[in-house]
């Protein structure tokens, strides 16, 4: 399990581990220097440890018996400084900060004081779309100024507070139908059955989603364009996905960038990852741009830089995939493993085991068949199956695959009843998934060479016939090309030769 003192000492940037240092350096005495002594380990241990933290500490005379008491006070005195380190330049904090100066002039009875920083923090809130806060504020502002208030006075303070409310339940209502397309994509990634759609349609039909007039604030606007283009990922629309990113794009500034920069790299990696395919001309242009944002960044953590990776890896991966060019896949994964072992607690188990699964296929596909077997299998072995239901589903198929191509063909009958009754467990059991696992249950009994073409022959023509009706269930292929793999079967070739010639 991880240590939570460790995990929050590695994420800190440069300069946030400048201004802790100095921090400390005024709040303790000589004599608690013990303190930057465990920080200054925390930061030399890439890989917690706690026997050669406490080696290290007592090396320097530090003792040890209540560490478990100084980490957690030095988790405390970490958080209270970045509290001050951000409370200028975000403006979430700033606000925050203003109002817990509010209570504590208003306690003290210097309401003028009071008044004064309420202006200040209430035009804050409203610039950057704060509705919690304002309404907080709000209320401050009734128990400060509302004994003086006329009549007319308080009805417009109390308009205001009602304003903020609508305000806010508007953002809550999209947030609202933001989750539940995003579980939706989650469980299903793509639409697989008519089912399927309709559900997808019934949360489409919501009275919010009729028109983007319907949001009432920016933020509120950003998830109206979130919530379609996630209905149109699932659709498989790669034109009106890219266009509700880029309207999404459109109304983000700087100010986002450094008060919500998780959230802006996202926003622009979502439509990096359409433009390949609808204005590839602009791909490499905005590539850099987002492999530079965390230099825009006035204190970029190292979680963010380690986003940054996930994102720009993954995007230049899948178009390598998908525009064939193999070699220059393979060429990406030293570099990216290395990302991946510098920034190993700071990248979800989704995005790890996507890339495993990447490394496999590409692998797979220059004939490297040790290479890959061992990439799924640690998808297999090492990853729950809700972390990527779809992707673990392909990894059990094309472990059998591998497997049948090493000729273990003892195993195969197990490895395909397993994965089968996977697929019956989660009612996903489609299709072109059943006969391909039949194939692979039957094929490696066929002794004659002939029948055994026929069984290929069989199967291909049951996806190439398939394909062109674009059946929505076939989305096997998006996974795996099982035709190009046919081919090179059929044709006596390797599967990057069948892939190469296979066409898009």
């Amino acid at each position: 399990m991880p240590d939570k003192l460790h995990e929050l000492v590695q994420n800190l940037s440069g300069g946030e581990m400048r201004y802790f240092r100095q921090f400390a350096a005024r709040s303790h005495k000589s004599s608690e220097k013990n303190y930057l002594h465990l920080f200054d380990e925390m930061v030399r241990l890439l890989k917690y440890d706690e026997t050669i933290l406490v080696d290290r500490l007592k090396k320097k005379g530090v003792n040890t018996q209540f560490l478990a008491a100084d980490k957690n006070y030095l988790y405390r005195q970490i958080m209270k400084s970045l509290l001050i380190f951000y409370s200028e330049a975000r403006s979430g904090l700033q606000a925050k900060s203003l109002i817990g100066q509010i209570e504590i002039l208003y306690h003290k009875g210097l309401y003028e004081h009071c008044s004064k920083l309420m202006r200040q923090c209430k035009k804050l809130a409203q610039e950057k779309e704060q509705f919690g806060l304002l309404v907080d504020l709000l209320h401050w502002q009734r128990k400060i100024e509302g004994i003086h208030y006329s009549l007319e006075q308080a009805e417009n303070l109390f308009n205001e507070i009602e304003q903020a409310l609508d305000k806010l339940n508007n953002y809550n209502a999209y947030n609202r139908l933001y989750y539940r397309i995003m579980l939706f994509r989650k469980q299903y990634n793509k639409i697989r059955t008519p089912e399927d759609l309709q559900h997808l349609n019934t949360i489409m039909q919501h009275p919010l989603l009729v028109s983007e007039t319907c949001a009432k604030s920016k933020t509120a606007t950003i998830r109206y364009y979130e919530i379609y283009a996630n209905y149109y990922h699932l659709l498989q629309n790669k034109d009106l996905e890219y266009k509700a990113n880029t309207q999404i794009c459109a109304l983000l500034d700087d100010d986002y960038l450094q008060n919500s920069p998780f959230d802006y790299l996202a926003y622009f990696s979502r439509t990096l990852s359409l433009q390949q395919y609808v204005e590839p001309d602009k791909f490499e242009k905005t590539l850099e741009i987002i492999k530079n944002l965390p230099s825009l960044l006035k204190s970029p953590t190292t979680g963010f830089y380690a986003m940054a990776f996930t994102y720009t890896a993954r995007i230049e991966m899948n178009r390598a995939i998908k525009s064939k060019q193999f070699d220059s896949a393979l060429a990406l994964i030293e570099p990216q493993e290395k990302q991946l072992v510098k920034y190993n607690n700071f990248i979800s188990d989704e995005f790890k085991m996507t890339a495993c699964y990447h490394f496999a296929y590409i692998y797979l596909v220059h004939g490297n068949l040790a290479k890959a077997l061992h990439y799924i299998n640690n998808i297999i072995n090492n990853f729950e199956e809700t972390t990527r239901p779809d992707v673990y589903v392909y990894a059990r198929i094309m472990q059998i695959l591998l497997h049948y191509e090493l000729k273990n063909y003892r195993i195969l009958p197990y490895l395909v009843r397993s994965v089968t009754e996977l697929l019956q467990s989660r009612k996903n059991l489609f299709e072109p998934e059943k006969l391909v696992l039949k194939f692979f249950q039957k094929i490696h009994t066929v002794s004659n060479e002939k029948e055994h073409i026929q069984e290929i022959n069989n199967l291909k023509k049951y996806f190439t016939d398939k394909i062109s009706k674009n059946s929505l269930e076939y989305k096997i292929l998006d996974y795996f090309d099982f035709i190009a793999w046919l081919n090179s079967k059929i044709n006596n070739t390797s599967f990057y030769q069948a892939m190469l010639t296979q066409p898009s």
